[in-house]
């Protein structure tokens, strides 16, 4: 009885630690799915533990800083205010326009939407912002990625709802630029039609299409190709490299190929002085008749989409050029400049995203050039005269005064008009318009 016991009560543990340690490592595998509310998309810090440069890269792009900018703060300002509005037909409208904010900010969002509201409120208040913004597992659970300039971004992720981390993917679409498309190329769906009547919505960043219709896709050069690559700089797949994606494809293991030591995670861009450097040539040259000189800049875009792009469009490249004397006092200056201005419906820009009804555009061509001619009359006395030029990119230029000017005149008809809001509108929406002014002005 005594031996049967013990079988007894082993055949007990068995089934018990059979039962068991299934559960422990399955619920050891969705942990770091819980790492947000909704138990969607793990945290940057658990793929940390076995990819650490990757995470340290990450963590140095604007990627990871994706909900604190302060462009993306004054945006969310204007648009949470709305949110907290008592009518719910305005709450699902303003709510409407801080999901699309929020879904290539923070994509994970879109599995809980009801957190907005709460994110939004987190991103004003300065707190510390739960999210991650575009984390590791934003771009490796994508699996699909549609060619439409959809702001609600139309991809499909590896599984909707709880995917594990162990389930990242890493699939022929990671070497394509459509995989960038879905947050980096999209029209505005609440603007009014404007001009071509086949367009839905304003264009605000137009990085993709841009890119389709230059020479770099048939030279198969991608967006990773520029953004990703170790040294920044152009780079063509190599034979073997090609090689290795066939084999790997052929066998049904393209996912496991690792092409890790070939690609950066900092993803480098226009906030990068390298990446600017990279992207254009200028060249100059001049003559002189009489008393008159005349100057003539020639800027190569070498990139295959408009510079600056980028929403909201407040980038500005701006070309000076000013004259010296022998003792580097200054004569003379000229400043031409290059960007994207959206209008609204009753033509004054700036206008804001979800009031533009069209578009001013003014950059440099993608992959084309920009020649400037400038006329200065040199004075009687001047002997010598140094010629300069500088190409200066801003990342974000302040709204003119006239854009707040034309506000207040919205908001006092808007109050003459519905009475009933007065007080929302004086307590709570003009200190949150002001305050986005602020940040944008910071």
């Amino acid at each position: 009885m005594h031996l049967r016991g013990k079988v007894k009560m082993l055949i007990r543990k068995c089934l018990i630690y059979s039962l068991l340690v299934p559960m422990v490592v399955l619920y050891a595998l969705l942990l770091p799915a819980r790492a947000e509310r909704g138990g969607v998309f793990p945290r940057a810090e658990f793929c940390k533990k076995c990819h650490p440069r990757e995470y340290k890269e990450w963590k140095e792009s604007f990627h990871s800083k994706s909900l604190i900018t302060p462009t993306f703060r004054a945006m969310a300002t204007i648009f949470y205010y709305n949110v907290k509005a008592k009518s719910s037909d305005q709450r699902k409208r303003w709510g409407e326009h801080l999901e699309y904010c929020i879904n290539c900010h923070a994509p994970q969002t879109r599995f809980f939407k009801d957190r907005y509201p709460e994110l939004a409120e987190e991103i004003l208040k300065g707190k510390y912002v739960k999210s991650e913004g575009i984390t590791c597992v934003t771009c490796h659970y994508i699996k699909k990625v549609e060619d439409r300039p959809d702001p609600g971004i139309p991809v499909v992720f590896e599984k909707e709802g709880y995917p594990s981390y162990h389930r990242v993917r890493n699939d022929h679409i990671f070497r394509k630029a459509i995989l960038c498309s879905a947050c980096h190329d999209y029209n505005n769906p609440h603007a009014e039609v404007f001009g071509d009547p086949a367009t839905v919505g304003v264009p605000c960043c137009t990085v993709y299409r841009d890119y389709k219709n230059t020479s770099f896709p048939e030279k198969g050069i991608t967006c990773q190709s520029c953004h990703m690559e170790d040294y920044m700089g152009l780079v063509k797949e190599s034979w073997w490299d090609g090689l290795k994606k066939r084999i790997f494809r052929f066998v049904g293991l393209y996912r496991y190929l690792d092409d890790r030591k070939r690609v950066n995670h900092t993803m480098p861009g226009a906030h990068f002085e390298a990446m600017l450097k990279k992207a254009v040539d200028m060249k100059m040259d001049h003559s002189i008749e009489g008393k008159r000189l005349k100057i003539s800049i020639v800027i190569k875009n070498k990139t295959p989409h408009t510079i600056p792009n980028g929403c909201p469009p407040r980038s500005r490249i701006f070309l000076r050029v000013w004259l010296e004397n022998e003792e580097g006092d200054f004569l003379d200056s000229a400043v031409r400049k290059y960007g994207i201005n959206l209008v609204d419906p009753q033509g004054n820009e700036p206008a804001m995203v979800d009031s533009s009804a069209g578009r001013h555009d003014f950059p440099l061509p993608a992959e084309g050039t920009k020649t400037e001619d400038f006329t200065f009359t040199l004075p009687g006395d001047s002997g010598k005269v140094r010629i300069r030029a500088t190409l200066t990119y801003v990342l974000f230029v302040t709204p003119p005064p006239e854009a707040k000017d034309r506000m207040q005149k919205w908001i006092i008809e808007r109050i003459k008009k519905n009475p009933g809001e007065r007080d929302f509108i004086l307590n709570r929406e003009i200190p949150d318009r002001m305050s986005a002014m602020n940040v944008l002005e910071s």
